[in-house]
C-alpha cells in the first residue's frame, strides 16, 4: 500500500445530512463519517440536494471536513415521480440511469489514478461495475451493499401477493445482479441475511462478507435526556414496572413487525409493553393483528418521532430479540435508531445476563421465548457472536 491516506469514492443515491433522512441513507452517512475519522480522502458521488441541505448541521458534519469532496450527479426521473405509488416505476428507470452516470463519474476518477476503491450502495455504481468487468477497465476494488434489497421480496423472492410489484422490479434486479457480479466482495449486514444476498444475487459465496451496520455510541449517548425520558413514559402510561420493548422502523412488510405480534400474543403472563415507533403502509394491518391479539393496551404505535425523543426512550431492562428468518430484521433496526447498544452480542454477553429474555421470531424451534442461556446453550454452541439484536436497551433512570 502506498503511504498516504487511503482514497476511497462512495457512490449513493441519497445520503442523510444532504438528503431526507432514511436507513440506507443513515447507513451511507456513517460510513463516510467515520472513514473520514480515520483519515481516508472521501470522494462522495450522489445526486444533488433538492434545495437546501435537508439537515444542515449533519452535513457540515461532512463537507466542513478538509479530505471530503462531493460530486453530484443529476437524477432524471418521470414528472410526479415521489407521489405514493410511483417508486418501484422510479426505481426501476430513473434509479439504475442515474447508477450508471454515477459509477461512470467513479471510473473516470479510477482512470485517472485519484481513487483506490469504490463502494457502491446498491446499484448506484452500476456503471463502475460495468467498466471494471470489461478488458482494460478500471482496477480499483469495487465493494458493493445492496442494503435492502426490496426488489427481490422476501427471503424467497416472493412480494406478498403482488406479483405485479416483483414484475415492475425486474429492470432493478437485473441491474443490482450485474454491480454484485463485477463487485471484488459483497457486504451482508447480517449472518442472517448471507445466504439471503448469495441466494439472490447469485455470487460466489466466498465473495460475501458479513458487516453488520455500525452503531455511534457516543452520537446517540449525546441525544438522551433523562428527564424528557420520564416524562415520555409518564406520557404513555407505561408502569415504571413494566419490561418494555422498543422497535423503530417503517411499518412495511419486510420489517417483521407482525412477526413480532404474533409472538408477543404468546407472552400474556409477563408484564411488558411493546411501544413501536414509525409509520408506512402495514400501520393498519399492524392495528388489525393487535385488535385480533387482544393486545392494544399493551402496545403504543406512537407514529413517527424526532431522533431525539427515540434516544429518551430509556429503559432498565435489555431484551434481546432474535429475528432470524425475518429478511429485514426489526430488532436491527430499533437498535440502530436508539443507538445505544452493539448489533451482535456475543454468547459470553448472554451468559452474563441471565435476566435477559430471548424472543426469536422463528416458529421451528419449539417456543418463541428463551432464557439468554438457555437459548445460546441450544442454538449457539461455540459460537463467538449471535445473530441476536438488542431491540430495547439503556438504562432506565
Amino acid at each position: 500500500m502506498p503511504d498516504r491516506p487511503l482514497r476511497v469514492a462512495v457512490v449513493g443515491r441519497s445520503i442523510y445530512g444532504l438528503h431526507a433522512v432514511g436507513g440506507l441513507e443513515r447507513a451511507l452517512y456513517e460510513l463516510v463519517r467515520h472513514h473520514l475519522s480515520d483519515g481516508w480522502e472521501v470522494t462522495l458521488i450522489t445526486r444533488p440536494a433538492d434545495g437546501e441541505a435537508a439537515s444542515p448541521d449533519a452535513w457540515n458534519v461532512l463537507a466542513s471536513r478538509s479530505n471530503f469532496t462531493l460530486r453530484t450527479v443529476p437524477y432524471r426521473t418521470f414528472p410526479f415521480a415521489g407521489r405514493r405509488g410511483t417508486t418501484v416505476a422510479d426505481r426501476s428507470t430513473a434509479y439504475p440511469l442515474f447508477g450508471y452516470r454515477a459509477g461512470q463519474d467513479a471510473a473516470r476518477l479510477v482512470a485517472q489514478g485519484r481513487i483506490d476503491l469504490v463502494h457502491s450502495a446498491g446499484a448506484s455504481g452500476f456503471g463502475y461495475a460495468y467498466a471494471h468487468q470489461g478488458a482494460g477497465g478500471p482496477r480499483a476494488p469495487l465493494v458493493l451493499n445492496p442494503h435492502g434489497l426490496e426488489e427481490f421480496g422476501d427471503a424467497h423472492g416472493e412480494f406478498a401477493g403482488h406479483p405485479l410489484k416483483g414484475l415492475a422490479y425486474a429492470p432493478l434486479r437485473r441491474v443490482v445482479r450485474a454491480t454484485a457480479a463485477a463487485a471484488d466482495a459483497v457486504i451482508a449486514t447480517d449472518a442472517g441475511l448471507r445466504p439471503v444476498v448469495v441466494r439472490h444475487l447469485g455470487v460466489d459465496p466466498a465473495r460475501v462478507h458479513v458487516i453488520p451496520n455500525g452503531l455511534d455510541l457516543v452520537e446517540g449517548a449525546g441525544r438522551v435526556d433523562v428527564t424528557e425520558g420520564r416524562a415520555l413514559r409518564q406520557a404513555q402510561g407505561i408502569d415504571p414496572r413494566d419490561t418494555v420493548l422498543l422497535s423503530v422502523g417503517r411499518l412495511e412488510a419486510n420489517k417483521g413487525f407482525l412477526d413480532l405480534v404474533q409472538v408477543l400474543a404468546t407472552l400474556r403472563e409477563s408484564s411488558w409493553r411493546w411501544v413501536l415507533i414509525g409509520d408506512g403502509p402495514e400501520r393498519q394491518e399492524i392495528e388489525d393483528a393487535l385488535g385480533r391479539a387482544a393486545l392494544r393496551d399493551r402496545v403504543t404505535l406512537a407514529g413517527r418521532v424526532d431522533d431525539r425523543r427515540i434516544a429518551e426512550c430509556q429503559f432498565r431492562r435489555r431484551v434481546a430479540v432474535a429475528a432470524r428468518g425475518c429478511r429485514d430484521a426489526l430488532p436491527r433496526v430499533g437498535a440502530e435508531k436508539a443507538r445505544r447498544l452493539s448489533p451482535l452480542v456475543s454468547t459470553e454477553e448472554l451468559a452474563r445476563h441471565p435476566e435477559w429474555r430471548v424472543f426469536d421470531c422463528r416458529h421451528d424451534l419449539g417456543k418463541p421465548d428463551w432464557g439468554a442461556q438457555e437459548y445460546a446453550n441450544a442454538h449457539l454452541p461455540g459460537r463467538q457472536f449471535a445473530p441476536v439484536y438488542l431491540a430495547v436497551g439503556c438504562q432506565r433512570q
